[in-house]
């Protein structure tokens, strides 16, 4: 009988304790994604694939919702400039050299500055003209897709 009930404390204890992480989600909320918080709508998968490489590249979870947040608040600020491509581009690096300093650039920017010049050249092609209000939709969606892609784990 000691042996049986021994055995049987034994098991609820193991099942008790695999079952705390799934106890514990139901318990404790989680905090919400950027891509909640910002209210980011997912971009199509084209869009995302195109950009998908950030996300492999920074691992840092502070750093991808920093990066996020900096990339959504361009999104919205980008369709009211009336600039020539490369300007565009001058902005987006000084901003975002100003805030986030050295710390990014020293971390990834060998890394994800060709990304995002690659992804501005798909938005605004080769010349350096004024853009169009359909560059600039492509441009605010792409960098929607940036903030998206690290805002939150993808689905």
């Amino acid at each position: 009988m000691k042996n049986q009930l021994r055995i049987f404390l034994g098991i609820a204890i193991m099942i008790l304790g695999c079952s705390i992480p799934t106890l514990e989600k139901m318990i404790v909320p989680s905090e919400p994604s950027i891509r909640e918080v910002m209210k980011i709508d997912k971009p199509s998968d084209e869009m995302v694939s195109s950009i998908d490489k950030l996300s492999d590249i920074i691992k840092d979870k502070k750093d991808r919702e920093s990066f996020a947040i900096f990339n959504k608040e361009f999104s919205n600020r980008v369709s009211d400039y009336e600039a020539k491509g490369e300007v565009i581009l001058q902005v987006y690096s000084e901003a975002r050299e100003q805030v986030f300093g050295k710390d990014l650039k020293e971390k990834y920017d060998s890394k994800i500055g060709p990304v995002i010049v690659e992804a501005l050249k798909e938005a605004m092609g080769e010349s350096n003209s004024f853009m169009t209000e359909e560059q600039k939709k492509v441009l605010r969606d792409k960098f929607n897709a940036v903030a998206w892609s690290l805002g939150g784990d993808n689905e």
